[in-house]
């Protein structure tokens, strides 16, 4: 076995020397010579891998060693590996092996590629953590952190033999696998991680059939994940050939079963980076085992249908847990048929270290049922992602479909607020409103079939249900969600109460963190009025902030639908260009409507709603927290919406601005409070013709600024890789003034891409003393945004400012800039 693993070790570095001198012809003729000769020598050696992947993540918090030593990050590169239990002790694992740690299975080493003179190895035996006396493997992991040089693309390879023996076209023995480590910074300053995968070592399919296999992928910075065929000898070794269709995103791996045996699969898992360029390259492999079905089977009492995991988590999902506490949950697993004498013979599972999991019992009420526990005290060095996958497999063989979910430590998930929920108590028959907030900001789910039910009270019946993942009426806010249940009619008199699935609320942070499902029937509950003639209830509801809680009155109205507006007679008010007004919303009239009219073939109008409070005075100041909506009239569609860029940690508290080029006709706004924090803001509607203009108006230079603008500057601006952000300077002379930057590129977001246009984030500094005032990017966290354009509307002191236009995301090109001030009677 050591001659074996030497040879293919010393075949797969040759061939990386040799591919930098010769053509690709000559190397694999000379490969081929290598692999007849390592064959020879492998096939005596037994088979007895089975699978793996490998992964690696980067701290941000830099440790004492970093510290002491920038030119190198320290680097966890965790594995997972697969072997044959019954090969001999140094694979074989039981339950005292996994309570104990020790002795650690497997063999072999990661060793160093093409890595530009930088040699290291890491140990590749793992501490077991799973396995299977039939299925015949023993699965385990471990951690290693390597210091590795920064500002560098670093590969490590894993080879050896021997696989089972495989079905033709693969004859050979011998496996390899690639990890690519970037060790460059991300644009946005931090450290890149990979992505993380795995598998159950051994997936086992019916003859006959034509199976789906789900790939779990991960990526805790949020980047664009895909899967692919490992496609070169270092990446696939011996068993290069694609195995079905693979789909990379979702990775599904369609597979028809025509052949008893085994095959191998190696993929590679890439995450991209807005340019679609491949940050880390990971490798996954396993094994499909290929056996007889039970869809002959005389005996009438066999299931043939394979067994189906319940829950309690759902396929993908991606939990947050918190280090050092215990969690505790129940995997629940049915045989889906009557009256079967077919069984839960185990749940499969490859988990994280530490991870205990309870023998398999069958439910003694209902003998199709079946659970296991599972319990983990996670740890705070277990930082990265951690995955669990389960698979379900019954006493005829057949293996239920593999279920993986994706662990990630000290990240907190979202909490539904308690109290928060409208309406309660007593609604009307039509009531097609629901609302209820969140104590972080959210997303919508990433995964599919995730929903709000709604149950009678008086016999559990599901009678209602929202997709949250599919139904375009539901609107998520920063940390509310409102959704409909339009057409439905409540019985009269019923109670009812609503229960929510797993990853309704979502944070854009990790993987993906998911709220936990709300399954307590007296959460969120209310009753029909049995007067049928109620159109509308009052809820007397607390508005869910961290300052003082207020009481209001909020009447449950029905949500407005999308018509052709005729703005001579449905809109409230008609406002004209210069209008500069001080307005009020109130829980009695929680939005500000009004319309108005371009009679050019174009303009660029910008909208504000403006509080001029600053962070930190908000809250005690009465003011409102304005959501800016901008609608076509001629046929309702929104355009644009806009909010106080409160997802930046620098932001104007509390104001919105719209800037955007628009056609002749008629269109509507709408600004409104998505928290219920109504109260005064400042509103100005102001445009200007597409005619560009250069102040020439001069003001005093200011020392090691690159340049000084006057106000009523509009300028065409072009940055790129040499020039990456454009920095200017300007002076407020008055006591205050407010003070408007815009840098616009008026593109449509669906020809941005195309057009060379920047994607722009401005930076507000004070020029005394660099401190940074306040930021806004295009607001691409709203489903509706000005593609791409950014705009500050801040009031300003008397002094000298500075403003950074930048793209964190490389996305150099041209833009409109703009710099104006007002005083505070409007003069400009």
């Amino acid at each position: 076995l050591l001659t074996c693993q030497s040879i293919y070790l010393i075949v797969i570095n040759y061939h990386i020397e040799i591919n930098r001198v010769l053509t690709l012809q000559n190397t694999m003729q000379l490969m081929h010579t290598f692999i007849v000769i390592f064959l020879s020598i492998c096939l005596t050696s037994g088979s007895h891998y089975r699978g793996g992947s490998i992964s690696w993540a980067i701290q941000d918090n830099p440790t004492e060693l970093e510290q002491n030593n920038s030119s190198q990050v320290l680097v966890r590169v965790t594995q997972r590996h697969s072997w044959r239990r019954s090969m001999g002790l140094q694979h074989y694992c039981d339950e005292s092996t996994i309570a104990a740690g020790f002795p650690l299975i497997g063999e072999g080493a990661l060793a160093t590629g093409t890595n530009n003179g930088f040699h290291s190895t890491i140990d590749a035996t793992v501490q077991c953590t799973d396995f299977n006396t039939e299925f015949d493997y023993s699965s385990g992991e471990r951690s290693t952190d390597i210091l590795l040089p920064v500002e560098n693309r670093l590969e490590f390879l894993f080879t050896s033999c021997c696989w089972i023996p495989l079905l033709p076209p693969d004859t050979g023995d011998g496996w390899s696998m690639r990890l690519a480590i970037d060790t460059h910074r991300r644009s946005d300053g931090k450290w890149n991680n990979s992505p993380k995968t795995t598998m159950n070592p051994i997936v086992r399919l019916q003859i006959g059939k034509t199976h789906v296999i789900r790939i779990p992928m991960a990526d805790s910075d949020g980047d664009l994940v895909r899967c692919r065929w490992g496609n070169t000898l270092e990446e696939c070794g011996s068993v290069c050939t694609p195995k079905g269709v693979l789909q990379s995103d979702p990775c599904e791996l369609t597979y028809d079963a025509t052949q008893l045996g085994y095959e191998a699969v190696a993929l590679v898992i890439e995450d991209f980076d807005s340019d679609n360029n491949v940050r880390s390259s990971i490798p996954l492999q396993f094994l499909i085992q290929i056996v007889t079905g039970t869809s002959n089977a005389t005996n009438s009492s066999i299931c043939t249908q394979p067994p189906v995991y319940i829950g309690p988590w759902a396929q993908g999902a991606c939990i947050g847990v918190e280090s050092n506490t215990t969690m505790t949950e129940h995997v629940q697993v049915r045989i889906p048929c009557v009256n079967t004498s077919t069984t839960l013979a185990n749940i499969l599972t490859v988990s994280p270290l530490g991870m205990i999991k309870g023998p398999v019992t069958q439910d003694p009420s209902d003998p199709n049922l079946y659970t296991m526990q599972i319990q983990w005290i996670p740890q705070a060095d277990q930082y990265g992602l951690q995955q669990l996958c389960m698979t379900p497999a019954d006493s005829e063989q057949q293996t239920g479909e593999q279920v993986c979910v994706t662990f990630q430590v000290d990240v907190r998930a979202p909490e539904f607020v308690l109290g928060s929920m409208v309406p309660t108590g007593i609604v009307a028959q039509s009531q097609p409103v629901w609302s209820i907030s969140t104590n972080r900001d959210i997303t919508p789910p990433k995964r599919s079939g995730v929903n709000i039910r709604f149950f009678k009270q008086s016999n559990d019946e599901e009678v209602f249900r929202v997709d949250v993942s599919t139904d375009v009426t539901v609107t998520y806010q920063l940390r509310q969600i409102t959704f409909y249940t339009t057409g439905y009619t409540w019985t009269q008199g019923e109670s009812y109460y609503i229960l929510f699935d797993g990853g309704v609320a979502t944070i854009n942070e990790s993987c993906g963190v998911e709220s936990a499902p709300v399954t307590n029937h007296h959460f969120w509950t209310f009753q029909v009025a049995t007067n049928p003639t109620t159109e509308e209830t009052n809820i007397t509801t607390t508005a869910p902030t961290t300052a003082t809680a207020h009481p209001t009155t909020t009447p449950i109205m029905s949500p407005s639908t999308t018509t052709i507006i005729h703005p001579s007679t449905s809109c409230p008010r008609r406002l004209s260009f210069g209008t500069i007004s001080n307005e009020t919303t109130s829980a009695s009239q929680p939005s500000y409507v009004f319309c108005f009219t371009i009679n050019s073939s174009m303009a660029d109008v910008t909208i504000s709603a403006n509080t001029w409070v600053s962070c930190s005075a908000w809250k005690a100041s009465g003011a409102a927290d304005p959501l800016l909506e901008l609608y076509s009239e001629s046929n309702g569609h929104l355009l644009a919406q806009n909010d106080d860029g409160d997802s930046l940690p620098f932001k104007n508290c509390f104001a919105a601005v719209l800037s955007y080029r628009l056609a002749k006709g008629n269109y509507r706004v709408v600004i409104r409070n998505s928290k219920c924090a109504y109260g005064k803001f400042e509103l100005r509607l102001s445009t200007d013709n597409t005619t560009h203009r250069t102040s020439t108006a001069q003001q005093p230079s200011l020392p090691s600024c690159p340049r000084l603008l006057s106000f009523g500057t509009v300028l065409n601006i072009t940055t790129n890789v040499n020039e990456s952000m454009y920095t200017f300077c300007f002076t407020v002379n008055t006591t205050w003034a407010d003070v408007t930057v815009s840098s616009n590129t008026w593109i449509p977001c669906t020809s941005w891409k195309l057009s060379g246009a920047v994607d722009p984030l401005l930076e507000l500094y004070s020029e005394p003393n660099g401190r940074l005032l306040a930021q806004n990017d295009d607001g691409s966290h709203l489903a509706l945004k000005n593609c791409y354009g950014a705009v500050l509307s801040y009031r300003l002191r008397k002094g000298d400012y500075r403003v950074i236009v930048r793209n964190p995301k490389c996305g150099y090109g041209t833009f409109e800039l703009r710099l104006s001030a007002e005083t505070k009677n409007g003069e400009k």
